[in-house]
């Protein structure tokens, strides 16, 4: 028997073909798509428990999640017990029989990891790039399909014992593999097999559009800052045709590589089935970035694509002031205040923003 870590599990399990680590059931219900199809995955069923291993079944047309409890050094569901979760596989699919009297279910196909499902081990970290309450950004080299590719990557620090932290994680991730666009930043992965949990982007070598600006944007053009207004334009545009409201475009949101923009954090996005749907935030008391927020974001809490195409009007007066704060010299109170009032910036003139953008630094 392979040699286990605290929670009971083997590098033999880690390797397995049907274990998904601690992807949430989001995921795991669209990879389970027919009757006695199976995975193995860590979750947390008790709030302050900790991680437990659980086999997610379909059967019948419904997804049950069994705990797989590990005393002594066995493992068991119920009556029968093994010497690793390994063999507790391989009992239940070759005897064929129900994992529980109850249900009835049987396992016959273990589902894969998917493409965008990586090791820990294909990742090699290097230097920091940003931190963040997340944790931080690393240039990274990732084995990709017999090839190495240069990548970001954001590793949540801390144990991810928490089902939500990961839950948030994970649709994301979710919602960015869905994308490829030139101007939307590519996910190759998550690595979610063990801790930390690990987000794999494309590297885009010069960074945040905010840092960028401060640092260069003095010295660019006229029509170099409209392709970019174009660039990011081009992105959310995408973004709403695949039904995703982005909920936090901003400089600091997009990057920079070749002068290309590319829309990046869909940590706050919410996916949508038509344009004229709305996403009503239900909890209130979450940090928002007010500065960005459409007037009716702002007095119902309700975000729709047009709130996406106010918060990219910002945007363009970021790119045209060199990254300077929106509403400089009010506070976020009054900036909701005025906003909701009717007050709206006046337009930069393009001829001098970089001048006052010097004059406010």
């Amino acid at each position: 028997m392979s040699a286990e870590d605290g929670r009971g599990l083997s590098s033999e399990l880690e390797s397995a073909r049907w274990y998904h680590g601690m992807l949430p059931r989001e995921d795991i219900q669209q990879l389970l798509t027919e009757d006695g199809h199976f995975l193995v995955r860590q979750s947390e069923v008790k709030i302050g428990e900790g991680l437990k291993t659980i086999l997610s079944v379909r059967w019948n047309g419904k997804f049950h999640h069994f705990v797989i409890s590990h005393e002594d050094g066995r493992f068991f569901i119920e009556k029968y017990q093994f010497d690793s979760i390994s063999d507790l596989i391989r009992f239940y699919t070759m005897k064929k029989k129900p994992i529980t009297r109850r249900t009835g279910a049987l396992i016959v196909y273990g589902v894969p990891k998917q493409h965008w499902e990586l090791h820990h081990d294909q990742v090699k970290l290097g230097r920091l790039i940003a931190e963040g309450g997340f944790g931080g950004i690393y240039e990274a080299l990732v084995k990709i399909n017999d090839r190495t590719v240069k990548a970001a990557v954001k590793v949540h620090k801390g144990r991810a014992l928490d089902k939500e932290i990961i839950k948030n994680i994970c649709n994301e991730a979710r919602i960015m593999r869905r994308y490829s666009h030139p101007n939307i930043v590519r996910l190759y992965g998550v690595a979610v097999g063990r801790d930390p949990i690990m987000v794999v982007m494309e590297h885009v070598k010069d960074g945040a559009l905010d840092s960028y600006l401060v640092k260069r944007g003095r010295w660019l053009c006229i029509s170099e800052k409209v392709r970019m207004c174009l660039d990011a334009a081009s992105g959310l545009e995408y973004l709403h045709k695949m039904g995703c409201i982005h909920r936090d475009v901003s400089a600091r949101n997009c990057l920079v590589q070749k002068m290309r923009i590319k829309i990046s954090d869909f940590g706050l996005s919410h996916e949508i089935t038509n344009n004229e749907e709305k996403y009503k935030l239900t909890n209130l008391k979450q940090k928002l970035p007010i500065r960005w927020l459409a007037p009716e974001t702002l007095m119902t809490a309700t975000y729709t694509t047009k709130s996406d195409v106010f918060s990219y009007g910002i945007l363009l007066w970021e790119i045209f002031m060199d990254a300077a704060e929106p509403y400089f010299g009010m506070t976020i109170a009054e900036v909701n205040e005025q906003v909701k009032s009717g007050y709206r910036m006046p337009a930069p003139d393009c001829q001098v923003a970089s001048t006052h953008r010097r004059s406010l630094t």
